[in-house]
């Protein structure tokens, strides 16, 4: 499966003072910069096809070229990174793709391979990767997140999804809504109807109700993969 590694933003004022030239990317890690610890699990990865890096010549200056096979310069926003890349003439786009950020440094191998041979496997053509609240705090309780808290589970998202390009460019407008609002559980869920709103006020929402709400949307099919591997949500903001 082709990747699209999203390499743009600015580092926050918590990340100033470790980050080279005010980029996300570009914080300091143990001696190496943030993207480059995530590419090289993606490098790894058995799963793993073409890799796209979008960012800028800041970014191209620090990351060896052996880690990526393209590279895209960005645009004004993540969106228009996500338009670029998907639109890059070397991605097929009748395949699904993978689309990441690049601010997992503690991710492995193993928990690239895991989601990239469910997505590959799976009839859905729109997977996100969710991980349970006790997965979480195995590996990184204390630190804050995002939860949704549902009828079955208490989950967290993570920061990768694989889709068909094609899902991407005809929702563009309902993807801007829920990226600004996907840290508001409450709004998310009001986005996609009065049905999951209420069900999620009443704590009777399921995941399986989330994915059946976005289903109905973008009109394609959608699911979810509950991983294993908590490093796939885990910030190093937070």
């Amino acid at each position: 499966m082709d990747v699209i590694m999203l390499a743009g933003g600015a580092a926050g004022p918590e990340l100033a003072e470790v980050s080279e030239s005010g980029r996300k990317a570009l914080v300091r890690i143990k001696g190496d910069f943030m993207v480059n610890l995530t590419l090289r699990a993606f490098k790894d990865a058995r799963l793993r096809d073409k890799l796209f890096l979008v960012g800028n010549d800041d970014i191209k200056k620090r990351v060896p070229a052996e880690y990526y096979d393209y590279f895209i310069y960005e645009g004004g926003d993540i969106l228009e990174n996500i338009s670029r890349g998907l639109s890059h003439e070397k991605i097929d786009r009748n395949k699904k793709v993978m689309i990441t950020s690049c601010d997992i440094p503690l991710i492995g191998h193993e928990a690239v391979d895991n989601f990239i041979g469910f997505s590959q496997n799976s009839k859905a053509e729109l997977i996100y990767p969710v991980v349970e609240k006790p997965v979480y705090d195995a590996r990184f309780e204390g630190t804050r997140r995002t939860w949704y808290y549902c009828m079955d589970s208490t989950y967290t998202g993570g920061n990768f999804i694989a889709m068909k390009p094609e899902v991407f460019f005809k929702n563009e407008k309902i993807i801007f809504e829920v990226f600004n609002n996907r840290k508001n559980p409450v709004k998310m869920a009001a986005l996609f109807g009065v049905k999951l709103l209420l069900k999620y006020k009443m704590g009777y929402a399921t995941k399986e109700d989330a994915v059946s709400a976005v289903e109905n949307i973008v009109k394609t099919p959608c699911g979810t993969f509950v991983s294993r591997f908590a490093e796939i949500v885990f910030d190093v903001d937070k």
